[in-house]
């Protein structure tokens, strides 16, 4: 109940206020310091489903093209998304930490040059769109 409320015209579930705005510093963060091609922010896993707890983190998965000289090869793609990972946690969630979660539930992020994989997760909603792809 604190990420999701229910949207008053659809039903479905929308962000919060609080989740929107920490989810917005968050994501205006990485796109102020890389500058990401075609970036796209889903919100996956647990949090997007009834399979959700008190223990659940938010899964924050960017994808975007462009971020390793070749988003085909699989190792640069893999290395970039480590450090994209580690210098979230170092540069953005340690420096902010009341907004690096929304109640118990801490950010998880990923780096994804490929969207489509976001929508294999149980629920995928479309940060930037402000849209499920997936579920709930």
């Amino acid at each position: 109940p604190i990420v999701w409320q229910e949207h008053p015209t659809s039903g479905k579930p929308t962000l919060t206020s609080e989740a929107l705005k920490k989810l917005s510093l968050a994501v205006d963060w990485v796109q102020e310091k890389y500058k990401f091609n075609n970036l796209s922010v889903f919100i996956i896993g647990s949090i997007c489903s009834n399979s959700w707890s008190e223990n659940s983190d938010i899964d924050i998965d960017f994808c975007a093209t462009g971020a390793t000289k070749d988003d085909s090869d699989e190792d640069a793609v893999k290395e970039f998304g480590w450090a994209f990972k580690k210098d979230f946690i170092e540069n953005y969630m340690e420096k902010f930490p009341e907004d690096s979660k929304i109640g118990t539930h801490p950010f998880e992020v990923y780096f994804n040059p490929n969207p489509f994989q976001c929508f294999m997760s149980v629920g995928c909603y479309n940060f930037l769109e402000k849209k499920w792809e997936v579920g709930p």
